[in-house]
C-alpha cells in the first residue's frame, strides 16, 4: 500500500533500478531495501515486516550472499531476501539453552493465558469480519487478516477486551504495534521480558514512533470435535510456528506454520489411551502435542530441523505437558530414543511431501526448499522411509500408523507403499487430484526460480509419476500370521471448506468408523 507521491516515487524508482538489474539476486535486494521505507509501519497495514527493521545492519552480508544466489523473480524480493536474515531468539540459540526457552515458554503462557487468548475467541473475530464459518482457519489465513483494516479496527475498539486485541494482533495476525501501546496492554514487566527473550522485537519505524513485532505466530488450537454446540468445553493448546511468508531465516530452516493437513491429522488420528506415541517429522510439534494432552503417557518427537525441535519443546513447556514429551533431532527413526522406547502404540507423521525435482544449478541457503516440503523427486521419499520402517518392532501388534500428505499415484498407493505388516487403507479426496501437468504448474509458478513447468512435469513423469493427490494413509500393525489386503478409496466428502467443517465437527465420528472397520466405508454423520 503506498499512501503518498513521494513513496509512490520511492517505489518507481526502486522498480525501475530493478527492471535494469532482473533476473539477477540484486534485483532483490534493491526492491527489499525499498519496501523497508515504502511500507507504511504507522498505520493499519503495518505488519511483522517490521521485524526486519532491527536486522538493518545485516543488510551488507545480505548483499554479499545474495550475489552468490541462484537468479531469482524480482516480483518475490521481499520473501527471499528475508529469509537471508536469522530470526535468532531463543528458537536460533545453541543447543545449550534449553533452560532459556523454557523460561521464554513460560512467560510468553503466562501472558497469553491470563488475557484469555484462545481459538474460539479468535474464529468469532474471523466470522464477525466476514470470514469463513467451514474449519478451522490455518495458521495462513490469520496472518492475511493482518491486511484488513476492519479487523484491525475490531482488535483495537471498545468490543474487544485489552490486552487480548493487541496480542491477537502481534502473535496471531502478525502485525507489528506501537511500543507504548504494547506497554499499556501488556503491562512494562511483562513486555521488557518479552523483548529480552525474542519473543517480541523491536522494529524501528515509522520514527519517532518505535514498533513492536513477534518474530513467531502463536496459533490457538481446538482440539474438541465432539460435543460442539452442547456448551461443552474445548481443550484448547497453544502452538508456537514461524510465519507462513515472512520468515526472518533460511528458508530449509523454516517451521511450518499450522495448515490444513496438520489440522485434519488432529481431527483424523485415534486417540486410544496409550503408553507410548512417536510423532515422526514434528515440525512445531502439534500432533505430540495432542497426544500428550489427550491419550499418551509419552510421547517421543523427531524431525531432522533441529529448529523445528526446539519448536516442539518449547509448545510443551508452553502447554504444560514438557513431562511427557521428548524431542529430538532425528532424520526419521534414526535416534537411539526411538528404539529405547520401542514397540509404539502409535506413529503419526506429517512428512514432507512437495515433488521436488533436482535442480541443476547450485542453489544459495536461502532459495533450498524447506526441510519441511522436500518429499523428493516423487513426493514421497520420506513417506516410503516412515511406511517402511514401520514394522513390528517399532509398532506394536495392534497399533495406529496414522500419515497425511500429497502422494504421487494417489488412487492406487495402496499397491506400490512398502506396507509390510501393515493393514493400509489410503483414502483421498478425488476433487484433490491432479495430473502431472495440472500439479507442475502450481508448483513452478510458486518457484518459478526452480523449473521451469515443463521441466517440472517430465521430471516427475521420470520418475513414475502420473498424478498426484492430498491424501491420508491409515495403517493397523497386524498380529504374526496375517496377511494385509490395502485399498485406496475416495473420502465421501464435499469441496475443502465443506470437508473441514464437518471434520471438525464430527472427527471423532470418523476417528470410530476408521477404528471400526479400517476405512472400508466411511460415511460421515448427518
Amino acid at each position: 500500500m503506498i499512501r503518498s507521491a513521494t513513496d509512490r516515487a520511492a517505489r518507481s524508482a526502486a522498480e525501475a533500478e530493478a527492471a535494469e538489474l532482473r533476473g539477477t539476486p540484486l534485483a532483490a535486494l534493491v526492491l527489499y531495501e525499498q519496501s523497508l521505507h515504502v511500507y507504511p509501519f504507522d498505520d493499519v497495514t503495518a505488519t511483522n515486516m517490521g521485524v526486519l527493521a532491527k536486522h538493518l545492519g545485516k543488510i551488507d552480508a545480505a548483499r554479499a550472499a545474495l550475489r552468490h544466489a541462484q537468479a531469482m523473480d524480482p516480483s518475490r524480493a521481499v520473501t527471499h531476501v528475508q529469509r537471508l536474515l536469522d530470526g535468532g531468539g531463543v528458537f536460533g540459540e545453541a543447543e545449550g539453552s534449553r533452560p532459556a526457552l523454557l523460561q521464554a515458554a513460560q512467560c510468553l503462557c503466562g501472558v497469553l493465558r491470563e488475557a484469555g487468548y484462545s481459538a474460539s475467541l479468535a474464529r468469532r473475530l474471523l466470522l464477525a469480519q466476514g470470514g469463513s464459518a467451514g474449519g478451522a482457519p490455518t495458521g495462513a489465513e490469520y496472518f492475511e487478516l493482518r491486511l484488513q483494516p476492519e479487523v484491525r479496527d475490531a482488535l483495537e475498539g471498545e468490543g474487544t477486551p485489552q490486552p487480548l486485541g493487541t496480542l491477537f494482533l502481534l502473535f496471531l495476525l502478525g502485525a507489528a504495534v506501537p511500543l507504548e501501546k504494547a506497554a499499556a496492554a501488556i503491562g512494562k514487566g511483562p513486555l521488557t521480558q518479552l523483548i529480552e527473550m525474542g519473543l517480541l522485537v523491536s522494529a524501528p519505524v515509522g520514527k519517532p514512533r518505535q514498533f513492536v513485532a513477534s518474530p513467531v505466530q502463536v496459533y490457538p488450537l481446538d482440539m474438541d470435535d465432539e460435543g460442539r454446540g452442547d456448551g461443552a468445553t474445548t481443550k484448547e493448546l497453544l502452538i508456537a510456528t514461524d510465519w507462513s511468508v515472512e520468515s526472518l531465516l533460511p528458508t530449509k530452516y523454516a517451521v511450518m506454520p499450522i495448515g490444513v493437513d496438520s489440522l485434519d491429522l488432529v481431527h483424523l488420528a485415534p486417540r486410544e489411551a496409550c503408553a507410548c506415541v512417536l510423532d515422526l517429522c514434528c515440525g512445531s510439534g502439534i500432533q505430540a502435542l495432542v497426544a500428550a494432552s489427550s491419550y499418551a503417557s509419552k510421547v517421543v518427537a523427531a524431525d531432522v530441523n533441529r529448529r523445528a525441535v526446539r519448536f516442539t519443546t518449547f509448545n510443551a513447556e508452553l502447554n504444560a505437558v514438557s513431562h511427557r514429551v521428548e524431542a529430538v533431532v532425528s532424520d526419521t527413526y534414526s535416534h537411539p530414543l526411538i528404539d529405547e522406547n520401542c514397540p509404539f502404540d502409535a506413529i503419526l507423521a506429517n512428512p514432507p511431501f512437495v515433488a521436488v525435482p533436482a535442480s541443476a544449478a547450485p542453489v544459495h541457503e536461502c532459495c533450498e526448499w524447506a526441510l519441511y516440503a522436500d518429499g523428493g523427486p516423487d513426493g514421497a521419499r520420506v513417506y516410503r522411509e516412515i511406511v517402511r520402517g514401520a514394522d513390528v518392532s517399532r509398532l506394536r501388534p495392534g497399533g495406529w500408523l496414522c500419515c497425511t500428505g500429497e502422494l504421487p499415484n494417489v488412487s492406487w498407493a495402496h499397491e506400490w507403499l512398502p506396507v509390510n505388516s501393515l493393514e493400509v487403507t489410503v483414502c483421498y479426496n478425488p476433487l484433490h487430484v491432479q495430473t502431472v501437468d495440472e500439479y507442475a504448474a502450481v508448483r513452478a509458478e510458486e518457484r518459478p526460480d526452480h523449473a521451469s513447468s515443463a521441466n517440472w512435469a517430465e521430471a516427475m513423469r521420470s520418475h513414475g509419476v502420473k498424478e498426484m493427490g492430498n491424501a491420508f494413509l491409515f495403517g493397523l500393525q497386524l498380529h504374526p500370521g496375517s496377511e494385509p489386503t490395502g485399498r485406496s478409496i475416495p473420502f465421501l466428502g464435499g469441496p475443502d471448506s465443506e470437508w473441514q467443517s464437518l471434520l471438525s465437527g464430527v472427527g471423532a465420528s470418523v476417528r470410530r468408523s476408521i477404528s471400526d472397520s479400517l476405512c472400508t466405508r466411511i460415511v460421515l454423520p448427518k
